[in-house]
């Protein structure tokens, strides 16, 4: 079932209830933060989000939180300052592209880029900014990994000040 198909009926459900009881719609989400980072499932959750704040009537704000890659090692294992800064402006590149597709569908977006640790970044800006919905996605990582530290998606719903909403990579994924 394609994101769509999902958003359809979750907007069916909701015109069915009685409206004292009507949690999507506009004026409880008025704000919903995508954490992205440029993967094909964050991408497929931008998809995913864009209806669903077509639906809410709500702000929609792409946020990418870059880490220093620890690959881009040059002579004697020194940290190569160009290959750093090549790697963060193709991540600011690549999210202000996303952020454009997505306006063409939906005007009321933004995106920040931001440095540091994820989950904590994410979390901070959800807290500082009035966030209602965070919309965060997922993939299957092995289990061992899982077990010892958890998955980022984990880490947001723990901390977030506010709802997540996890999309499976296959639940972004149109049949």
């Amino acid at each position: 079932m394609s994101a769509a198909e999902n958003l359809g009926q979750i907007e069916q459900i909701v015109s069915d209830t009685d409206p004292a009881s009507q949690r999507l719609g506009p004026g409880l989400i008025r704000h919903i933060l995508v954490p992205v980072n440029l993967s094909d499932e964050s991408r497929n959750t931008v998809e995913y989000a864009v209806p669903l704040a077509e639906l809410c009537r709500a702000k929609l704000t792409l946020l990418h939180v870059w880490t220093t890659p620890g690959s881009h090692t040059g002579v004697l294992g020194a940290l190569d300052p160009e290959a750093i800064q090549r790697s963060r402006d193709r991540a600011e590149f690549n999210l202000r592209r996303l952020e454009e597709m997505a306006r063409e569908r939906y005007p009321n977006i933004e995106s920040y880029f931001l440095t540091g640790e994820p989950c904590s970044q994410i979390v901070a800006f959800a807290e500082s900014s009035s966030v209602d919905l965070i919309l965060v996605s997922t993939h299957e990582y092995d289990r061992l990994r899982n077990l010892v530290e958890g998955s980022d998606a984990e880490k947001i719903m723990r901390q977030a000040p506010c709802p997540v909403w996890i999309v499976r990579a296959q639940e972004c994924i149109a049949t």
